[in-house]
């Protein structure tokens, strides 16, 4: 626990260093924003203040032993118009095994974090923001519904706007998660390595009337730390609807190009934004 004090400790150093750095010249509402959210990634763009923002996030995989089913879900609060409070639920998920084991429905792990944005940087078409997440390991570790592990993650974002290809927008999001074990199964052959890993995701998106056409390169790796073995590389192109300010519905097919990662993955999302009196 010691260890995991201080891994919190230091992210949020991380994230009051970097909130330090500069002050937003403009307000987010004057920044367009064609998209709220991307399949894989975290955009950057903030809430307003008061504003409420649920995201559901219903996803297939076929993985090594199973299928998996599970419907994630975010909720985003703005604090202030440029610094936000976000919670994520892995929801239900339901475990359909290859080899003759009984399907399983359980609850998955609860993240909980903050992010600060600087909408608007240098000639106005750049933006940059800090985050950081800590992740409760809250799922049931003996019917494989969490790893076990507490996390805590900080990241940085970068954006660059592109207005004369109607809004379109590239991005970069890099990060490190530190962990510690919480809980442990009841094998410990089955107990996954406790290795911190880096994640770094990469893409873009291009407005076309009310559709956004999305492309995305997620990697996540612990092989550095420990006794990792995790390596998961993916591209996952997808398209998002815009159905008004409020609204957004899209569909996603991440593809695996490494062993570790899933060998097919399917990912829906609804993004519901309001702003509360």
């Amino acid at each position: 626990m010691t260890r995991f004090l201080r891994f919190v400790f230091l992210g949020a150093v991380f994230c009051a260093q970097a909130s330090s750095l500069a002050a937003s010249p403009v307000k987010p509402e004057e920044v367009p924003q064609p998209i709220q959210e991307v399949f894989q990634s975290d955009l950057l763009y903030p809430q307003e203040e008061r504003e409420v923002q649920f995201t559901f996030l219903p996803t297939y995989k076929n993985q090594e032993t199973e299928n998996r089913y599970q419907m994630e879900m975010e909720f985003e609060y703005g604090l202030t118009d440029f610094w936000q409070l976000q919670i994520e639920w892995d929801g239900p998920i339901h475990r359909d095994p290859f080899r003759g084991g009984p399907e399983q429905t359980g609850a998955g792990d609860l993240a909980v974090g903050t992010q600060y944005s600087f909408m608007a940087l240098m000639d106005g078409y750049t933006h940059a923001a800090v985050g950081l997440n800590v992740e409760i390991p809250v799922g049931d570790i003996d019917r494989n519904f969490t790893d076990g592990l507490i996390g805590v993650e900080t990241y940085f974002t970068v954006a660059r706007d592109f207005p004369q290809f109607n809004g379109a927008q590239i991005f970069s999001q890099t990060g490190v998660e530190w962990v510690s074990r919480a809980h442990s199964t009841a094998s410990l052959a089955a107990r996954p390595p406790e290795a911190h890993s880096f994640f770094w995701n990469v893409g873009g998106f291009l407005p076309v009337g009310d559709l956004r056409g999305t492309l995305e390169i997620n990697w996540e790796n612990d092989e550095w730390n420990n006794s990792g073995t995790r390596n998961e590389l993916f591209i996952t192109p997808g398209v998002i609807w815009k159905i008004s300010k409020e609204w957004e519905l899209g569909v996603a097919s991440p593809l695996g190009l490494t062993d570790d990662a899933d060998d097919v993955r399917v990912v829906g999302m609804l993004v519901y934004e309001f702003e509360m009196e």
